[in-house]
């Protein structure tokens, strides 16, 4: 057995807490369900365990529902795990509640475990590891969730001061995704105000300034798209003025090949708003050469809008490598003297498109359009300054928000590595428990 860090245990989870299991009360009877949320009988089902703090829930229960099933009431800072059907999902109460039978609260004996640690751990232990393989991923027991090994510090200082630094970083990231967010909707209005009434420009004292135009003061007019301003033109994506192809990738995927300098991509290989070229399978350079000449190699600038298994994810094409693509993936080549491909990619974003595509479908879940589909979608064309305009402002929020994603990926990996480290005792916080307390006798 591996040896144990100095000062620390290995046990199992019912030796230091208990497990409270929730209950559901009949769906039938109308008099146990709070549609109203009148009282404060929060119930928890997997569907509110989405966030790391639990404070309301979709559903309340009357008091007559909590009565009438096995619902227990759960204190706040008490650890939640899903553990049927949906496994190892884990949030914490910040309130009094209940919670449903696919649930339960676990809730430490004699204070020798903290709560936060203990939601971390649940986040590193194997929560699966005695289960077997037929079953793992279905369901766990009251049993086997007891029997969990764990591994923690007996100090509590020691818990507290591992728990406080992945909490810190965990409050980061929520700070981001707020941020990520926030811009994501600052996005959404700026390009329904774009897209529909565009942009004129005033120069007050050599400098230029951009004003969304106004039915008060400026010409609009109706159009199928609905009203646009006067200056601009609704055509079809296939018109020949501002489009040389409109094509899709291979309809055969070739063999691969272990070696070489010629790849193929997919839906799959698209990541980032690019095409993570490392992903892509390797093919030959025949291979390559007969694709390029049925247009499946995509040229920079082109616009690539994928038409199959998830469709609308749109990307600019930068890269020069020797790059096919399948049939997956439409290629879009306009002519930059009236369409500009960054404002091809924000219009095709939009949910101009998306009403579109969902007229196509009638409704039902769209998993696939035709290159004909593609062809026919209205576009809204403004003059190709106004264009440079549009895209340039809906790149740069693009791009804050792609800033702001990569420094959650980033924080997300050190936390990772942190609790690698933290959670086994491969790095001790012993020293930064010491100088706390100096700072604290000497303030």
């Amino acid at each position: 057995m591996e040896k144990l860090p100095e000062g620390w245990k290995r046990l199992r989870l019912g030796d230091v807490c208990k497990m409270v299991i929730g209950g559901t009360p009949s769906r039938d009877n109308l008099l146990y369900w709070d549609k109203e949320k009148s009282t404060n009988n929060l119930w928890v089902s997997i569907k509110d365990m989405d966030r790391r703090y639990i404070e309301n829930t979709e559903e309340y229960l009357t008091d007559e529902g909590v009565k009438h099933s096995n619902a227990k009431l759960i204190p706040p800072n008490t650890v939640l795990l899903s553990f049927k059907l949906t496994i190892g999902k884990i949030s914490i109460s910040k309130k009094f509640l209940y919670t449903n039978e696919a649930i339960a609260a676990i809730i430490t004996k004699n204070s020798e475990l903290d709560n936060l640690l203990l939601f971390y751990g649940l986040h590193k232990w194997d929560l699966l590891q005695d289960v077997d393989q037929a079953v793992k991923g279905m369901t766990l027991n009251k049993n086997k969730l007891q029997a969990i090994k764990i591994l923690y510090p007996s100090s509590l200082p020691e818990q507290h001061k591992i728990a406080d630094i992945l909490e810190t970083i965990d409050n980061a990231i929520e700070r981001t995704d707020t941020i990520i967010e926030k811009y994501k909707r600052i996005k959404q209005g700026l390009t329904q105000d774009l897209l529909t009434r565009g942009v004129v420009g005033n120069e007050e004292l050599g400098v230029m300034n951009y004003e969304l135009r106004d039915e008060k003061k400026h010409r609009f007019k109706d159009s199928p798209l609905g009203r646009i301003p006067e200056e601009w033109e609704v055509v079809e994506l296939q018109n020949k003025d501002i489009i040389k192809l409109i094509t899709d990738g291979s309809h055969f995927s070739p063999q691969p090949v272990e070696n070489g300098e010629y790849y193929i991509a997919t839906i799959e290989n698209i990541s980032d708003n690019k095409i993570d070229m490392p992903s892509c399978k390797k093919i030959s350079r025949k291979d390559y050469e007969n694709l390029k000449k049925n247009n499946c190699e995509p040229q920079t600038n082109d616009v690539l809008f994928t038409k199959d298994g998830t469709i609308g994810v749109v990307i600019k094409h930068i890269q020069k490598e020797n790059l096919v693509v399948l049939s997956s993936i439409a290629i879009i080549r306009s002519k930059q003297e009236s369409l500009l491909s960054n404002y091809l990619v924000q219009y095709l974003k939009s949910n101009h498109i998306w009403k579109q595509l969902e007229t196509l479908s009638g409704g039902s879940a769209l998993k696939r359009i035709v290159l004909r589909d593609i062809k026919g979608l209205l576009i809204l064309l403004p003059p190709l300054s106004e264009q440079h305009i549009i895209a340039s402002i809906l790149s740069q929020t693009d791009e804050t928000i792609e800033k702001e994603q990569k420094y959650k990926q980033k924080l997300e990996k050190i936390k990772q590595g942190l609790m690698g480290d933290l959670l086994t005792g491969k790095v001790r916080v012993n020293h930064l428990i010491k100088e706390g307390m100096k700072n604290v006798q000497t303030a």
